[in-house]
């Protein structure tokens, strides 16, 4: 009897057994426990309808009529545990393969919310800061490339990828700290914010060297005693014109490659630095009578072209029409510098005798 009872009752499992799955084995697993998610919430979803059907009284022909009608329009799943729709950003391509995987593997760690799964919760945790670390270490190697060795426009593409990596890392830990309450991916969040402000610093900081240095550096162009016209005074400086074109130029691979929000903040900044260095050197001028053309020439054009960077770079009307308001933005600072432009126009441009009335 004794030998029997032992045949069929089964062993019991070993406590603290180690279980090695592979990533195909673990995405599987994902996926089955994200549609018995899927499919818990859709049960749930009918039984509080049908609840709330058998409270409201109703005549057969509106039951029938409702029904019929979300069968057509399916209702919106709000609560899903999945990543929301992005706006669609270059990023490196090694970083988007390794975050899909994650994206992949997220369901799992989300079901398990019970004391016993919360190895698997912790096991994904550790291996997102493991990523989170060595990407981080890929991006500011490439970063170190900049300018020396790879052109400016790959700064930008590292910006963005810092960005997604971090958006990422944030939609994480708000999904995940629902039941934990406390932040768990703080540590990766912080360094990735730090990244990013400085891939930021350097990006302005480059422009702006690049404007100081190279552009606005026109030997021709701002030889203001020589008592020659430049071109007959019919055109504004070369260095303003170059000017212009980068500006453009900057403003379309910001707006490419980087979120709108973070871009507008760099081009603001550059337009800023750039705008104080044009008024400095203006308000040092002392031209010919032959070049005064030449000054109203150049800072009309300036004021036109900050004009129409304004549109990209304001993010509202009101600061664009009331820069008074805003008065630790960098808008007012634009404005600020286009007042000194103008009035370094009206005093060496004016008539004596306009000035002096």
């Amino acid at each position: 009897m004794r030998i029997k009872q032992q045949l069929i009752t089964p062993e019991c499992p070993q406590k603290g057994r180690n279980v090695f799955l592979s990533l195909d084995e673990l995405e599987f697993l994902s996926q089955l426990i994200k549609s018995f998610l899927k499919l818990e919430q859709n049960v749930q979803e009918l039984f509080e309808e049908m609840f709330l059907w058998l409270k409201t009284p109703r005549n057969t022909s509106e039951i029938l009529e409702t029904a019929n009608r979300e069968v057509v329009i399916e209702k919106p799943r709000t609560n899903e545990a999945s990543i929301p729709s992005e706006q669609l950003l270059p990023v490196k391509e090694f970083c988007s393969d390794i975050m899909e995987k994650l994206d992949t593997i997220l369901p799992l760690a989300l079901a398990c919310r019970d004391d016993s799964f919360q190895e698997i919760r912790a096991n994904f945790v550790e291996a997102c800061c493991k990523v989170a670390t060595a990407v981080l270490a890929r991006l500011q190697e490439r970063g170190k490339e900049v300018p020396s060795k790879a052109p400016l426009k790959n700064l930008h593409m590292l910006l963005s990828t810092a960005v997604y990596v971090f958006q990422r890392f944030m939609q994480y830990d708000n999904l995940m700290k629902e039941n934990t309450k406390k932040p768990i991916f703080l540590v990766p969040v912080q360094r990735y914010q730090e990244f990013i402000n400085t891939l930021q610093f350097q990006v302005t900081d480059y422009c702006v060297r690049v404007c100081a240095t190279s552009i606005l550096q026109d030997a021709e162009s701002h030889h203001w005693d020589d008592y020659k016209a430049f071109y007959e005074g019919e055109r504004c400086s070369f260095s303003l014109q170059m000017w212009h074109y980068f500006f453009w130029a900057l403003h379309h691979d910001l707006w490419t490659i980087l979120p709108p929000k973070l871009a507008q903040e760099i081009l603001a900044e550059v337009l800023e630095k750039s705008l104080g260095l044009l008024a400095s050197r203006y308000a040092r001028a002392h031209p010919s009578y032959k070049r005064t053309p030449q000054i109203r020439l150049d800072v009309t054009t300036i004021l036109i072209c900050t004009e129409n960077m304004l549109w990209s770079v304001c993010t509202s009307v009101q600061k664009l029409l009331n820069p008074h308001e805003y008065v630790d933005d960098k808008i007012f600072k634009i404005h600020t510098h286009c007042n000194n432009l103008f009035t370094t126009l009206v005093i060496l441009t004016s008539p004596l005798t306009e000035l002096y009335q």
